[in-house]
């Protein structure tokens, strides 16, 4: 998962066991959890649930302790510094140590609250860590965080650093620390930083700025979930800029074919050939080549419709013959159809083939129940 902020420029991925690695940054971020009966590695743990929290990319990790969980919530607040937080949250009635481990780094040293990672300031942590662990063989969780007091700079070869900061982290409490993904070093207060549900809320409001879908929470989480990421994608393939397009993000879209080859730029007017992309981009062109089919004489609606007693809504949907709105209302067995073309330069066709073929109309604005009428 890429998780990031609009109009910020840094950028991080986090795997599906919480670890992270800054774009253009070859060490990685990890985190382990010490409980009262032993340490959990994320990484290594077999019951591990992770997900982008309500379809935005806040990515949320999960671990089992005894009577509860901790959770790891990573997310983007965009500014100086294209911060990413890493919020630890004990949701437990014990208390436990929170781990945040580097590796692949060169060099390490502390600045009061901030860790400078080869050369550069790259964490921001909410005090100095009572306990850590600075070397250049491999660490593992039961014997980290034998070392205290002032932690020194240290130097390794090239990559051969290993670093755990170890911090306590009470019941029912949460520990944050940012990462610096951007150039700039910014002035952060941790206790300040937006929460990831208010991270979460800020996504859902960009996103219902273009082109959206209400149907079915699984459906529509997948497809915001795919639309946060193609707009986050700090190098856009062809498919990454056809999807952007295609779902109303006009100024992103824009930007990202300044960077395509001549022949991307083919490929991504004609389609066709990314609808097998594998990644968000795949995702969100298969869903609107099914939603709304540009045809030369007009827009074919539902290629692939919902199963049966399913209601879904598109709204604003971008087309070469206009911006449409429609949605499919089942009354029994069959079907209603509402719609409403906007901005459209001519009359329009509108066919629905698969639900109800022979039927069409050109009216702007209207429904009707569909019954598939013999051609």
């Amino acid at each position: 998962m890429i998780v990031g902020a609009i109009g910020s420029d840094g950028r991080a991925v986090v795997d599906a066991r919480g670890g992270l690695r800054v774009v253009g940054e070859e060490w990685t971020l990890d985190w382990w959890i010490g409980a009262d009966d032993r340490w959990r590695a994320p990484a290594r743990e077999p019951a591990v649930r992770h997900q982008a929290l309500d379809g935005a990319p806040v990515a949320e990790t999960r671990v089992r302790v005894p009577k509860g969980d901790a959770i790891q919530r990573v997310y983007g607040i965009g500014g100086a510094g294209g911060v990413v937080v890493v919020d630890v949250e004990n949701a437990s009635p014990a208390a436990c140590i929170v781990a945040f481990v580097v590796r692949g780094a060169t060099t390490l040293a502390l600045d009061g609250s901030r860790v400078l990672i080869d050369g550069r300031v790259a964490l921001i942590v909410p005090f100095p860590p009572p306990r850590w662990d600075v070397t250049d063989i491999e660490l593992e969780p039961e014997h980290c965080g034998a070392e205290t007091g002032p932690v020194p700079s240290r130097t390794f070869a090239t990559g051969a650093l290993r670093a755990a900061l170890l911090f306590p982290l009470s019941h029912r409490n949460r520990l944050r620390i940012g990462v610096v993904s951007g150039d700039d070093v910014p002035a952060l207060d941790l206790a300040q930083v937006p929460t990831a549900e208010a991270a979460a809320r800020g996504w859902r409001r960009h996103l219902d700025g273009a082109t959206r879908l209400v149907g079915p929470v699984e459906q529509v989480a997948e497809i915001d979930f795919a639309r946060s990421q193609v707009l986050l994608d700090p190098d856009p393939s062809a498919a990454t800029t056809a999807a952007l397009e295609d779902w109303g993000f006009d100024e992103q879209a824009e930007w990202a074919w300044h960077g395509l080859s001549v022949r991307d730029r083919r490929v991504a007017r004609r389609r066709t050939e990314l609808l097998i992309d594998p990644g968000p981009a795949g995702v969100l062109l298969r869903a609107r080549d099914g939603l709304v089919h540009d045809v030369d004489d007009g827009l074919e609606l539902f290629h692939v419709p919902p199963a049966p007693g399913v209601d879904l809504e598109v709204h604003d949907a971008c087309t070469r013959h206009g911006r449409i709105s429609f949605a499919l209302r089942w009354h029994g067995e069959h079907p209603a159809l509402l719609w409403e073309l906007a901005d459209a330069p001519r009359a329009v066709e509108l066919r629905v083939p698969v639900l109800a073929p022979g039927w069409s109309s050109q009216d702007a604005v209207g429904e009707t129940l569909l019954r598939a009428t013999p051609v």
